[in-house]
């Protein structure tokens, strides 16, 4: 008999995706089909978290702080990804 079981999950480092808990046994053969979320999805997320930081403190800061924040947001983005 096939089981589904259907979950979402953010790759993480090295590639490593990790499912949180499950009825599965460890040691159990499974087949895993992956479904990524569209590019241009992701890029719309990215732009609209990078809109929500005040433009207006943005101006007084450097580049390395410009690059930093829009690191931040890319996380954010992520994170809130199910």
């Amino acid at each position: 008999m096939v089981t589904a079981i259907r979950q979402k999950a953010v790759v993480g480092k090295g590639g490593k995706v990790e499912l949180p808990e499950t009825e599965l046994l460890e040691g159990t053969p499974v087949e895993i089909i992956v479904l990524t979320e569209a590019r241009s999805e992701l890029k719309q997320k990215w732009l609209e978290s990078l809109i929500s930081i005040n433009t207006d403190k943005m101006k007084h800061l450097s580049e390395e702080e410009v690059d930093a924040l829009a690191v931040r947001a890319v996380r954010e983005v992520r994170a809130k990804q199910p």
